[in-house]
């Protein structure tokens, strides 16, 4: 009797094996992505702005891998490709290790919506359906890029149909629950959940509210007037307490208000006049007056300047806490720029100064006043300039970058009116919209990527119109 007990044990352990194998095995499947057929295409007339980073990289269209052209609706561009070497999508991940028509596994975190690409380098994307594709850049230039590759294949391109026997369906790879019984492992689909959301690692929980605009904080040397634009677009003009200066080299700003402009909370120890800098994502920095010592997190780092009392402030090392804090910093003939989003543009030379903050007025005729100068068409152009177009990335960790002269492109016209309206012809697009403002510098409301623009003078026949790190100049249209 024990015996047979003993082997019937056995008998159903092996089958509850066997099933449960059977229910991983299908889960597997279901978590494993097959291809179509791999295509190649050349991707010409790239996009000649630098992307927005920190919002919608496809705000202004891109290409459909559907139908290989290109379309001015974010809603049915899958990928842009820029002349800077960068590509945005709704998701990217860069691949290792696999080759193009290989299946890949679903993942559920890492993607980022625009990386700097390399040439023989393979990306995951998320297309603007939800479906995946995976690319492989051949070669790439300012002027084109050239790729191969495949897309998310339906159940019956990846998997051989479910078989029968004894009129009762086996369920394989890519069978449906419809089609294999209530008893089919069920394979669901993360729900769209509309822009400024995502899925967590785990796709069941969205993030908060991603917030549509990048932190930028405006500074000069030797000046104690400072601009904060804030990640909502609203802007706030400061006067220091002491204004930003060069020592040994480096540039000081007064602690309290850069720690509190990046988002961190400043703690001044007066006993060992210490310095502590905390910060949401778990940073904290720890410095002291006249103290060349730094620790971040527990690691001890040396500075290059100390810390010091300076007009009765605390004045910090700008660089060193900004990037420890995650941040960019931005320099241009003593104007500073810092700000939570990378833009290569920043590093030629651009314009660091910030944005006419500008109202508008209730009459139609807002901002008519002493701006007769900017009355009438311009012809707009996007200035060249170097940028990196790719990066090898070395086994020390070490990075090579290439930069590559991108040449200027038209940018279309702008036409400015009495009336305090404006008309924007830029790809393709006409915007219309109101202006503010009088003197030398006017803004444009309402422009490409839903933005406010400035509009300033730079000669008696040129203008610079310019936002979000992009700029146009333009010139005098012949009557």
């Amino acid at each position: 009797m024990k015996r047979k007990r003993l082997v019937g044990a056995i008998c159903a352990l092996c089958l509850i094996s066997m099933l449960w194998c059977g229910a991983v095995s299908a889960d597997q499947a279901g978590d494993r992505v097959h291809w179509s057929t791999a295509k190649t295409f050349i991707y010409e007339g790239l996009h000649p702005y630098t992307l927005n980073w920190s919002g919608d990289v496809l705000d202004r269209g891109g290409l459909s891998l559907a139908t290989l052209k290109t379309t001015t609706s974010s809603k049915d561009a899958d990928i842009v490709i820029n002349q800077y070497g960068a590509m945005g999508a709704a998701g990217i991940l860069k691949l290792a290790g696999e080759k193009l028509e290989e299946a890949t596994d679903r993942p559920r975190s890492g993607f980022t919506n625009s990386v700097t690409l390399e040439e023989q380098a393979l990306y995951l994307i998320k297309l603007h359906d939800g479906q995946l594709a995976k690319i492989r850049i051949d070669s790439l230039s300012a002027s084109k890029a050239s790729f191969s590759y495949v897309t998310e294949a339906k159940a019956s391109q990846s998997s051989p149909a479910p078989s029968t026997e004894g009129g009762k369906s086996q369920s394989g790879p890519g069978t449906t629950p419809e089609s294999s019984g209530a008893g089919a492992p069920k394979q669901t689909t993360a729900p769209d959940l509309g822009e400024g959301t995502r899925w967590s690692d785990s796709y069941e929980v969205p993030v908060p509210e991603q917030l549509p605009y990048p932190l930028k904080i405006y500074l000069t040397l030797d000046s104690k007037e400072a601009s904060v634009h804030d990640k909502r677009n609203r802007n706030t003009d400061y006067r220091l307490h002491t204004a930003p200066f060069l020592l040994d080299g480096r540039t000081m700003v007064p602690l309290r208000f850069i720690g509190e402009a990046l988002g961190a909370k400043v703690v001044w120890g007066a006993e060992d006049q210490s310095i502590t800098l905390l910060n949401n994502p778990g940073i904290t920095i720890q410095l002291w007056i006249n103290n060349k010592q730094a620790v971040v997190n527990g690691n001890t780092y040396e500075l290059d300047v100390a810390p010091v009392i300076h007009e009765e402030s605390a004045v910090i090392p700008l660089r060193f806490v900004s990037e420890h804090l995650n941040m960019f910093v931005y320099f241009n003939q003593g104007d500073l720029l810092i700000t939570d989003t990378e833009n290569p543009y920043f590093e030629i030379g651009a314009d660091l100064k910030p944005p006419s903050s500008a109202e508008p007025e209730s009459s139609s005729a807002a901002g008519t006043e002493d701006a007769s100068f900017f009355y009438g068409t311009w012809n707009l152009w996007i200035p060249g300039g170097y940028a990196p177009t790719s990066s090898v990335t070395h086994g020390d960790g070490s990075r090579t970058v290439t930069h590559s002269y991108t040449p200027g492109a038209a940018g279309d016209w702008i036409e400015i009116r009495e009336d305090g309206t404006y008309s924007w012809l830029d790809l393709g697009k006409t915007y219309q919209g109101k202006w503010a403002g009088s003197g030398s510098v006017i803004t444009l409301l309402g422009g490409p990527m839903d933005s406010d623009w400035s509009m300033r003078k730079e000669s008696d026949t040129e203008v610079k119109i310019f936002a979000w790190g992009l700029e146009y100049k333009g010139s005098k249209a012949s009557e």
